[in-house]
């Protein structure tokens, strides 16, 4: 009894290991990720003429826009620059894009990712209780959370479903083959959907054309 109880305390502390090492390795890769995709941002502005490269700060001034190198040179940016194929290019940094940003566009924009993804939820949902399946929803939010972030980190279009297909069949014990059809029948559902949004916008634009013409 006591060795039972022995091994049982050295094959728990090994498991626990085990989970410790998985855990580190997988913060050691996400740190490994974040890091590359931060160095591989450019941050500052860039003014490219032919072989010479100058690095800085872009500023609106009465006279049009001007470069200040680190070194501290004005360089003004003819308008030129802005085209794209010219032999002088102007490159704006990640932080000069983003202070070009509308507050209120941007927010917008982000309550209606969210607003999509419950949406989305709420609609994988009713498809898996009419397979008399019934999780939560903040689970199926959390599911859909997970497929919207491997779309964009694994190859393909059908990385997400195929993440969202194994964790619903992991949390279905018996009824895993029901789950994953609803995976595909929700993107049957949102690839109808996309077609009947897209039939009634070009139905819009011949109606507003003829009234045009007739007129």
């Amino acid at each position: 009894s006591q060795s039972r109880i022995g091994s049982l305390g050295s094959e728990s502390r090994s498991l626990s290991i085990r989970g410790l090492a998985w855990n580190l390795l997988r913060l050691g890769v996400t740190i490994a990720a974040v890091w590359y995709v931060v160095t591989q941002i450019t941050w500052h502005d860039r003014l490219i003429d032919g072989d010479q490269i100058y690095e800085g700060w872009a500023k609106k001034t009465p006279n049009g826009l001007v470069l200040t190198t680190f070194e501290g040179r004005p360089i003004p940016i003819p308008a030129e620059a802005m085209v794209e194929g010219n032999a002088v290019r102007y490159v704006p940094g990640i932080l000069s894009i983003f202070a070009t940003i509308k507050v209120g566009y941007l927010a917008a924009a982000f309550l209606l990712f969210f607003t999509s993804i419950i949406f989305g939820s709420v609609r994988w949902q009713w498809l898996m209780q009419s397979h008399d399946l019934h999780p939560g929803l903040w689970q199926v939010t959390r599911i859909n959370w997970m497929g919207y972030l491997s779309n964009n980190v694994l190859p393909g279009s059908t990385g997400g479903d195929l993440v969202k297909a194994v964790s619903i069949a992991r949390r279905s014990p018996g009824k895993r083959t029901a789950a994953v059809m609803t995976v595909l029948l929700d993107r049957v559902v949102g690839f109808v959907s996309v077609i009947l949004l897209g039939g009634v916008g070009v139905g819009i634009k011949f109606a507003r054309d003829r009234d045009i013409d007739s007129s």
